[in-house]
């Protein structure tokens, strides 16, 4: 298993129908997993807000699940994915409600873990 207390960095979460990408930001520390994504909606006039969420780890997998709301907005989010040396590829799907109607999206990403010399050191 991969040494996993550290902050996580996403390449990027993309929806479909979305022609930008957003970063995820995993933290996970002592066995807790939380992160956020950043939500930017096209031809909103709102400004982005962020999807916050927890996690698990066993073993090798992740899970994460999340939600998101602006106004009348919002949607449950559930990734999961696989650790391979110091990255995951994570798949998902978005539960959308806006004004009555639902619909689910697919939303793929991947998170990685800076290289040492980049991580924070520890105080002493």
């Amino acid at each position: 298993m991969p040494p996993i207390a550290a902050r996580w960095c996403a390449t990027s979460c993309r929806l479909p129908s979305q022609q930008t990408r957003e970063a995820i930001e995993v933290t996970i520390s002592g066995g807790a997993v939380r992160y956020t994504h950043v939500v930017r909606l096209r031809n909103a006039a709102v400004e982005a807000t962020a999807e916050h969420g927890t996690g698990t780890i066993d073993g090798q997998k992740i899970n994460l699940q999340g939600t998101w709301k602006s106004g009348s907005r919002q949607y449950e989010a559930k990734y999961s994915g696989s650790f391979v040396r110091r990255g995951a590829k994570l798949k998902g799907t978005q539960t959308w409600t806006d004004g009555g109607k639902t619909a689910i999206r697919a939303c793929a990403g991947a998170i990685k873990r800076p290289l040492k010399p980049f991580l924070p050191r520890d105080k002493k």
